[in-house]
C-alpha cells in the first residue's frame, strides 16, 4: 500500500487543490489505484479496500467517510482521471498509438 498509495508532495498539493473533500480524498485515490492496478476504476471508483480510504484519508488530513459522497457526479470521475493521467503523461493502452508501440517494442 505504501508503495502505491502513499502521496508525494505534487500528489498532495494536486488533491488539496480540490474544493470538496470528497474531491480531495478521491482524486487521491484514484492516483494510487491507476499507479497499483495501471487502470483506473472508472465504472465504481468506490471498489477499493477501506484499509487503502483510510490510508489516503489520513495523508489528507481528512476522515474516510467522505469517500462515500465520491462519483455522486459520473463526470467528475472522469474529469479526475483525465487530469491524472495528462499530468503524469499515462497513455490509453488502447489507444492505437500505445499498441502499435508495444507491438513494435515486443517484437
Amino acid at each position: 500500500m505504501e508503495k502505491f498509495f502513499r502521496l508525494d508532495t505534487r500528489a498532495l498539493e494536486l488533491a488539496r487543490a480540490m474544493r470538496r473533500s470528497a474531491t480531495r480524498l478521491g482524486w487521491a485515490v484514484q492516483w494510487g489505484t491507476v499507479r497499483m492496478l495501471g487502470t483506473f476504476l472508472t465504472e465504481d471508483p468506490t471498489a477499493v479496500p477501506a484499509s487503502v480510504v483510510r490510508f489516503v484519508a489520513e495523508q489528507l488530513g481528512l476522515d474516510d467517510e467522505h469517500f462515500a459522497e465520491y462519483g455522486t457526479r459520473a463526470q467528475t470521475v472522469y474529469e479526475h482521471a483525465w487530469e491524472i493521467r495528462d499530468t503524469y503523461g499515462y497513455r490509453d493502452f488502447a489507444a492505437r498509438a500505445c499498441v502499435g508501440g508495444v507491438l513494435g517494442w515486443l517484437a
